[in-house]
């Protein structure tokens, strides 16, 4: 979602030598943001099916909708074969609209019949660039699974480390659940409806 040398500005490592180990928690953390959301983040293409609405809206599961390339309505088993037919516009609907909230699309002069899997839409859906406050979360939890890990200064569970070495006293503390904390500003972006 992020490149590592995003990431390694963002963390100030200017050496190449643990890139692998670090990548290895970016990709940790990805998969951890993308769980919290319940959703891929980056735009891709799906094929999916709905149960008809009997209306004029069809919520889809991945967002921001960015385009429909097929709806396809089901009509039903003929020698064992699924019998598809594509709709379109000017045939079943005037026009299809996808509200500016890209979560579903509409099909304007046309309506989604009522019924249990009959529609199977074509569409993709998710960021081509990751909003900044995802993109920002991202960055601080590598920071703080890098802080965690080996390569990192601290250890796993520690909330607190006292070093008087040479003399003086340094202490460092850790905040409890730093992690829930950023996840908790990306919230938002959470879907419900998977």
């Amino acid at each position: 979602m992020i490149t590592l040398e995003e990431y390694k500005r963002y963390l100030k490592i200017q050496n190449i030598t643990y890139d692998e180990e670090l990548q290895n928690i970016i990709n940790a953390v990805e998969t951890k943001v993308e769980q919290f959301l319940n959703r891929n983040l980056l735009a891709q293409d799906y094929v999916e099916y709905y149960d008809g609405s009997g209306s004029e809206l069809l919520i889809l599961r991945n967002i921001p909708v960015n385009s429909v390339s097929k709806i396809e309505y089901y009509e039903g088993r003929i020698n064992n074969v699924d019998i598809w037919t594509e709709w379109t516009q000017d045939n079943q609907y005037s026009r299809l609209l996808i509200p500016k909230e890209k979560h579903g699309i509409i099909l304007e002069g046309g309506i989604f019949i009522k019924g249990i899997q009959n529609f199977r839409i074509t569409y993709n859906a998710g960021y081509t660039t990751l909003p900044y406050d995802i993109n920002l979360a991202c960055k601080e939890l590598v920071k703080i699974a890098l802080d965690n890990s080996p390569l990192g200064k601290s250890y796993l569970g520690v909330t607190a480390i006292s070093d008087n070495t040479g003399g003086s006293s340094q202490n460092i503390t850790f905040e409890d659940d730093r992690e829930n904390k950023v996840l908790q500003k990306i919230e938002h972006y959470k879907v419900l409806n998977v």
